[in-house]
This record gives structure tokens, C-alpha cells and sequence, in this order.
């Protein structure tokens, strides 16, 4: 079976070691969120297979911290995993992915030191997950982003949408109230008057029942968008 030189298990464990002394921006942390599936991907190799399970631990630990869940991290232990991740999903590391047969053993050998360097933050973490579900945060923070993709852009848009409407009634008002008072049709001024100020009322109460349909449906998509989330909270 194939194993690493012990020059590249030398040069592995540097490129680990540097890895603990590096900042960890939210840009890193974005990158293994984004690349979660192609991670997981990866752990169907057979030299990634075995750690199958702590590889989505770690992607978990990352996932929480990216959400501000959870923070009782040191800054070295969360670099090494999230750049450890980093490397994993990298084509190009020690041995190119695309050497057949041993292209991931290099990525494999890099777990495994991660898994032993941070092994008690891991199981801190599993403590923490198990007391809290993992979830507390993450309820807020996706209700918010709901709230911010969803309803503060219609809130707004039913503002711009009230506003023009009242305008347009006040100057279709307004002019019925000018045809009163200047008389430019002397036989037809009460009519003309009348006529529209009916027009008037009957287009803005169709345009506020037409409004309030319209964000009723996405109340309704909202909820149930909410009840999904809950749902997913507790499968979870």
C-alpha cells in the first residue's frame, strides 16, 4: 500500500504547521462553506473515505463559527481546520488530485495531523452542539436573512407604491376640486367634477385591494417558508 516519504511527511507537517500561525478572514470561511459538497465529495476516496465523519464535523465547527454560533475556538486551532479543509478541497497541494491512485494521500496524511492538533476543540465542540443543537444562532441569523431578502423589500415597495397611488388620487383630486371652482364648462363642470372623483375613489380602492392580495400571497409564502425553516430545525 502506498505510504508518504518521510520527506513529504516532513514537508506536510510544515505546510501544517503554517497553517496554525495564519489569520482567518470571513473569505476563508465563505470558501469552505461554499465548497461543503465538494468536500464531502472528496471523502469517497479511499484514503479520505476513513474520515468521512470528522471531515463533516469540522465542516460543522466552520459553518457554526461563519454564523457567530459558536466561538469558543482558539484562533490557531480554527486556522489549522479551516485551512486543513482548504487543502483538501485544493486540486493542487502536495500531490496534484489528479495523479491516479495516490492523488489524495497527501490530503488524507493533512487530516490527520489537523484531527490530532484540534482534537479537543472538536470535542468541545461536540459538547457544545450536543447542549445547544447547534441551532440557537443559526435560527436567528436565517429568520433575519429571511426578513431582509423577504419582507423588508416588499415593506418598501408598498411604501413607493402608496405613496405614487396617494399622489396620483390627490391630483385627480385636485382637479376635480379646480373644475369646481374655475368653471371651464359651465353646463358640465358638476358632472365633469363628480365623474371624476368617482373615478378616483373606485381606481384607489381597486389598487389597495389589488395591493393587499398581492402581499398577502407573499405573507403567506413567507410563513410558509418559516414553517420550513422550523422544520428543518428540528430534523436537525
Amino acid at each position: 500500500m502506498p505510504k508518504l516519504s518521510e520527506e513529504q511527511n516532513s514537508i506536510l507537517k510544515k505546510i501544517f504547521d503554517s497553517f496554525q500561525t495564519k489569520e482567518v478572514g470571513q473569505e476563508d470561511l465563505d470558501k469552505v462553506c461554499k465548497n461543503e459538497e465538494e468536500l464531502k465529495k472528496r471523502t469517497s476516496n479511499k484514503w479520505l473515505k476513513s474520515f468521512a465523519e470528522e471531515i463533516s464535523c469540522l465542516i460543522d465547527m466552520v459553518k457554526a463559527v461563519a454564523r457567530r454560533d459558536y466561538t469558543e475556538i482558539s484562533k490557531g486551532s480554527l486556522a489549522a481546520i479551516v485551512f486543513t479543509l482548504i487543502y483538501v478541497f485544493s486540486p493542487l497541494d502536495l500531490i496534484p488530485d489528479v495523479v491516479p491512485g495516490v492523488g489524495f494521500l497527501d490530503d488524507a496524511g493533512m487530516v490527520g495531523l489537523c484531527l490530532k492538533f484540534v482534537h479537543d476543540a472538536v470535542m468541545a465542540y461536540k459538547e457544545w452542539a450536543a447542549k445547544t443543537g447547534g441551532v440557537t444562532k443559526w435560527i436567528e441569523n436565517k429568520a433575519l436573512s429571511m426578513v431582509q431578502a423577504e419582507i423588508e423589500p416588499k415593506v418598501r415597495s408598498f411604501c413607493k407604491e402608496t405613496v405614487f397611488w396617494s399622489i396620483v388620487g390627490l391630483v385627480f383630486s385636485l382637479l376635480g376640486i379646480l373644475i369646481l371652482f374655475i368653471k371651464p364648462f359651465p353646463a358640465l363642470n358638476n358632472d365633469i367634477a363628480f365623474i371624476i372623483f368617482d373615478v378616483t375613489l373606485i381606481f384607489t380602492i381597486v389598487r389597495i385591494i389589488f395591493t393587499c392580495i398581492r402581499y398577502r400571497k407573499d405573507a403567506v409564502r413567507f410563513i410558509k417558508n418559516w414553517q420550513s425553516l422550523k422544520g428543518v430545525v428540528t430534523i436537525r
